[in-house]
């Protein structure tokens, strides 16, 4: 594919003359202070007042300040500066018997009136609440007891009865250490909800619904190397909790991978799969593989369905069922929804299915599918390219990724890995990497020196299809990119038959109402401006059209004729003076861009990504 750059000329948008030593200083001089707004930004920072730096003479005014936002000065939860918790709770010490107990609560408090919620609930209410041995009023807060405290640092103590002990004690939430004795033994730790039980919590009622249990067992052969079988158990129980025995879920000579259960399963020696069985109905996978070539494999006992998945690649296989083997419909045997595109069949006990191997290998591998997606960034002195190519598929033939020798690979990871980048021994060989993957995701960054005609690849490799994003500095424009399917952004490009049309109309009539050398100059402007924005591009028609009427009517006599054509180049007149007003604007900017391309924008390079797009099929 060829590609042809070229900087504008002087008289179109982003010219490429440049003043190189003024865009050289324009550029320290962006660069000095660019860091020097960044060493002053990094030393300045914000940070909230203290009490004791408030001016004396303003401290007065701080509750009124504060007002309906006291919680400002609590400390901002990690996720969500927004959230601020102005309770701190730290310890929690109970001790607890039959008639009632005490508490001692440690908390730190950081707004002022702040709701504390102590332990307990209706039935277990505290009292002779205090804090650093002061009384406290005791209020609800939700149905639990709380109080207000002022922010500090606060211990609060207080007692319960009962004539007999509740089931539970609900605790403060957040609570972070929590000490609970009954009668000087250790309680355990509360439950997800905050509640301490202190008695044990009441069995659940007995089922009144039968145990029954339905076991339906699909086996997934996977014709790799060592050869895989997954077992896919399915469990449909009712009844109370207990424990069941599943016998092989692992088939004989075959060393198990994992287990996948939503129950607690546990795999014997002997290949059977013990769970602690509840009601409901569910799904357990035992993953195997042999430790030797298979040639046959027998159903254990009881019905399975299996089903085969080829590996053409490796080895092409004849299935020959025995003892009972039956093909089935994957759908109707009710086989897992991700199995069903393959081959079933229904293994009562006893039965066999026999791989029958006809060939192993593939002496003829299917050809690499790779696409390649390259971004090319010109330098801004147009010396060369930085490329960054994403480079996806399957590779099944070649194993290696060597360049072509114009391009310098800087860097190169596959799957995420960075990868050593060599060079094979030959005079013309490029660098490249070892791709032992069969699935690439490769991904590498190089360095083209600038040509007119740029290499479609850039790869020793055969690609499916190829897209390039070509992205230009200011300055710069694309002419023409060929060789490739499509092409959007360069300046042939954006050239539609409605554009031809109306250029050469406006040139035409320039050339019969005017000079040739007028005609021609209005031409190679109309050609470079008429896709820049700002450039006057429909008003030289209307002008020429005035231009044409204007000629025609001074050419006759006659009071009315006057009349009209008086008006007329009044009109004429109007045009170009729009066309003036138009013109100044913009040729003050082409003007600029051209002295100094760099004030085009920051973003000029991104504004460019998609200059050209081109795909090879």
């Amino acid at each position: 594919m060829g590609i042809l750059l070229h900087p504008v000329a002087p008289g179109a948008r982003r010219a490429g003359r440049v003043a190189h030593r003024e865009d050289h200083r324009g550029w320290m001089a962006a660069a000095l202070a660019l860091v020097l707004w960044a060493c002053m930004a990094g030393l300045a920072h914000a940070a909230a007042l203290r009490a004791s730096e408030v001016p004396p003479s303003l401290r007065p005014w701080v509750p009124w300040v504060l007002q309906d936002h006291e919680t400002i000065a609590c400390p901002a939860a990690y996720n969500d500066p927004d959230r601020h918790e102005c309770v701190w709770p730290a310890r929690l010490t109970l001790a607890l018997g039959a008639q009632g107990g005490h508490f001692s609560f440690d908390v730190e408090v950081f707004a002022p009136d702040t709701l504390v919620v102590l332990p307990g609930q209706a039935e277990a209410w505290p009292h002779s609440v205090r804090a650093n041995g002061r009384v406290l009023t005791m209020t609800e807060s939700g149905g639990r007891p709380a109080v207000r405290l002022p922010p500090g640092h606060f211990v609060i103590e207080g007692a319960f009865e009962w004539r007999e002990m509740p089931q539970g004690i609900a605790l403060p939430p957040n609570t972070g250490l929590v000490d609970a004795r009954r009668d000087g033994q250790p309680l355990g730790w509360p439950d997800s909800g905050g509640q301490l039980w202190l008695r044990p919590r009441p069995e659940a009622a007995a089922p009144t619904e039968p145990e029954t249990l339905t076991v339906r067992v699909f086996r997934r052969i996977d014709d790799d190397i060592p050869l895989l079988v997954t077992t896919r158990i399915e469990l449909i129980a009712s009844g109370r909790p207990r424990e069941v025995r599943v016998p092989a879920a692992l088939l004989p000579g075959f060393v198990v991978l994992g287990v996948s259960s939503p129950l607690p399963a546990r795999l014997q020696p002997d290949g059977a799969l013990r769970v602690q069985l509840r009601a409901g109905t569910w799904n357990l996978d035992v993953q195997g593989r042999s430790h030797s070539p298979v040639g046959a494999l027998a159903a254990p006992g009881g019905e399975e369905v299996w089903s085969f998945a080829a590996r053409n690649d490796l080895r092409i296989v004849d299935l020959q069922p025995a003892g009972g083997t039956v093909s089935v419909d994957p759908r109707q045997a009710g086989v897992p929804s991700d199995w069903d595109d393959l081959p079933a069949f229904h293994m009562p006990g006893g039965a066999s299915l026999k791989l029958a191997e006809r060939r192993r290998g593939d002496p003829e591998p299917e050809a690499d599918k790779l696409s390649l997606d390259r971004t090319l960034w010109l330098d801004f002195d147009g010396a060369g390219f930085t490329a960054r190519d994403a480079i996806h598929g399957t590779i099944s033939r070649s194993w290696r990724l060597d360049a072509v020798p114009g391009l310098a690979v800087g860097r190169v990871s596959i799957g995420g890995q960075e990868q050593f980048i060599t060079r094979l021994p030959a005079p013309d060989a490029g660098s490249g990497v070892e791709v032992r993957q069969g699935n690439a995701q490769i991904e590498a960054e190089s360095r083209i020196g600038f040509a007119h005609a740029l290499p479609v690849t850039g790869w020793q490799a055969d690609f499916d299809r190829v897209s390039i994003d070509l992205r230009l500095p200011p300055g710069w424009r694309l002419l023409h990119a060929g060789g490739a399917d499509t092409v959007a952004g360069s300046w042939i490009a954006r050239w539609t038959l409605w554009d031809f049309f109306f250029v050469l109309l406006i040139v035409a009539a320039s050339w019969k109402l005017h000079s040739r050398p007028a005609a021609l100059a209005l031409a190679g402007a109309l050609a470079l401006t008429w896709h820049l924005a700002g450039a006057p591009t429909w008003p030289w028609l209307l002008l020429l059209a005035l231009s044409a009427l204007r000629a025609a009517l001074e050419a006759r006599t006659g009071e009315r004729a006057r009349r009209v054509a008086w008006w007329v180049r009044l009109g004429w007149r109007a045009t170009l003076a729009a066309i003036a007003i138009a013109l100044l604007p913009f040729a003050v900017g082409e003007l600029r861009a051209a002295l100094y391309p760099a004030l085009e924008g920051t973003q000029a390079y991104e504004r460019s990504a998609r200059v050209v797009t081109g795909a090879i099929e």
